[in-house]
């Protein structure tokens, strides 16, 4: 494939040929004159003219493709992360402050990007759908919210110091929180991790509805005016978990023979701007005796790697 010249190179060089031109003109015979002015002229409004289409272009700001790039030099200043307990992790396997919502905080805080944690442990793509289809909230259970409480991150926190902001939480008396998933998307990039609760605990083995609700939910947040969305692949139990477990051998054996071959068909064909593989994930970044959970080195590599997907793709 022919390597494409940048449109701020050609810009230069239009420049530098109009200038060539110009002092060439001044030495040129008098019979000359006339074309090199001439030949200066075209030059010099077709560099301002390519000068105003990069501008234009740069605000234009539009997502495009499977890499995830941003094009002109936008960067989003807010990352949204939905999702299920691969997010929400401050409850499992040690995890506590370090979950993968505070540790994207720290990583992306030099870039002054705002990281604002929505994941709700137990979320489904069933529960997140309905939400966004009633204008509703998704509720998180008051255990969670309590294990939360005493590590001093909160959901229903004030924003200083956390990923959790007070505005898109609420507490309600019986200990429960409720999340809001729908408001202030516009200019963020939106990370979904989802799937993994709809076989684990609702017990939907159709891959289509999951499937289904996962490109509906990519689509509304472009619609909310989401700058990039990005599915989170949901990792598969180890087989050592799967001999031991009844369930996570039928989830393991749902996963690979049905699951992801649609989750990567409905990210390719969806509003999906691409996506984050856990694939690689062994027993010392997952663990539990049923549906397996971030270890603290797991949530940590959830962080990083959408970090480098934030900046590599606001970088470029």
């Amino acid at each position: 494939m022919p390597t494409k010249m940048p449109s701020s190179f050609c810009f230069v060089l239009l420049i530098c040929s109009g200038l060539l031109l110009t002092s060439l003109h001044a030495q040129a015979l008098n019979k000359y004159k006339k074309v090199l002015i001439v030949t200066s002229s075209v030059t010099l409004l077709a560099a301002i003219g390519i000068g105003a289409k990069i501008l234009v272009d740069r605000k234009r700001n539009k997502s495009k493709g499977i890499e995830g790039e941003f094009s002109g030099e936008m960067v989003p200043k807010r990352v949204i992360l939905i999702g299920d307990s691969t997010l929400d992790n401050a409850f499992w396997n040690d995890v506590e402050k370090d979950t993968t919502g505070e540790v994207l905080k720290k990583l992306l805080a030099e870039q002054g990007i705002i990281v604002d944690d929505r994941s709700a442990e137990e979320a489904s793509t069933e529960t997140v759908y309905q939400a966004i289809k009633n204008n509703e909230r998704v509720i998180i259970d008051s255990r969670y919210a309590e294990k939360r409480d005493t590590l001093g991150i909160p959901y229903d926190s004030d924003g200083a110091g956390s990923s959790r902001f007070k505005k898109y939480h609420h507490r309600q008396a019986d200990g429960q929180v409720q999340v809001d998933v729908t408001s202030d998307i516009k200019g963020s990039i939106v990370f979904i991790s989802l799937g993994g609760n709809d076989v684990g605990l609702i017990h939907n083995l159709n891959p289509y509805r999951i499937c289904n609700n996962l490109a509906k939910l990519a689509k509304f947040y472009k619609e909310q005016g989401a700058v990039g969305v990005y599915y989170i692949y949901p990792y598969s139990p180890t087989m050592r978990m799967a001999r031991g477990s009844k369930l996570a051998y039928r989830g393991l054996t749902f996963l690979h023979k049905y699951m992801n071959p649609a989750l990567e068909k409905t990210v390719k064909h969806s509003a999906f701007d691409g996506f984050i593989d856990l694939s690689d994930f062994a027993d010392e970044h997952r663990g539990g005796p049923g549906i397996p959970e971030p270890t603290k080195l797991g949530a940590k590599i959830i962080a990083e790697r959408i970090a480098q997907r934030v900046i590599s793709s606001t970088n470029k």
